[in-house]
């Protein structure tokens, strides 16, 4: 009965990831996008991606630079649509792409009818995938690995 109705709509889907604050310097020349193997999703091609909102948790300003971030967008996607791959992006003015993730390794969005709630398709909450090697740091080299669990 679900498979026959969901086949004829159109739905929103709700995607959502959090995202290291350093990652994401400047709000007016950084962004997220949300990129992947369908046509909604820009096919990989970044200029075609849906670019992604911050969502503030509180109206005040970031006060810490390195503060995660969670950023998010809604989409209409149809509904037949049962299995795509996709990635986060930031792209910065300044320093260019990063793809999270290694290159040929992709996040699979899998249709699960239980994530569905009034035609809305919620799908987790997403992290960041790879892991910062830049951060700054006062401790010795060796000690900055324990620097990493403060942005998971």
């Amino acid at each position: 009965m679900i498979e026959k109705n969901i086949c004829k709509i159109k739905m929103k889907y709700l995607f959502g990831v959090v995202i290291p604050g350093l990652l994401v310097k400047k709000l007016d020349k950084d962004f997220v996008y949300l990129c992947g193997s369908i046509k909604e999703l820009g096919q990989w091609t970044l200029k075609n991606c849906p670019k992604m909102s911050e969502q503030k948790q509180c109206p005040q300003q970031t006060i810490l630079h390195n503060e995660p971030k969670f950023f998010q967008v809604e989409l209409d996607l149809p509904s037949m649509i049962r299995k795509f791959d996709y990635k986060y992006v930031v792209h910065s003015q300044d320093d260019g792409e990063l793809w999270e993730g290694k290159i040929n390794v992709n996040r699979s969005w899998i249709m699960n009818e239980e994530n569905i709630i009034d035609e809305e398709y919620y799908t987790p909450l997403d992290y960041w995938i790879e892991p910062l090697t830049d951060l700054p740091t006062n401790k010795p080299e060796e000690e900055s690995l324990t620097a990493f669990t403060l942005y998971y």
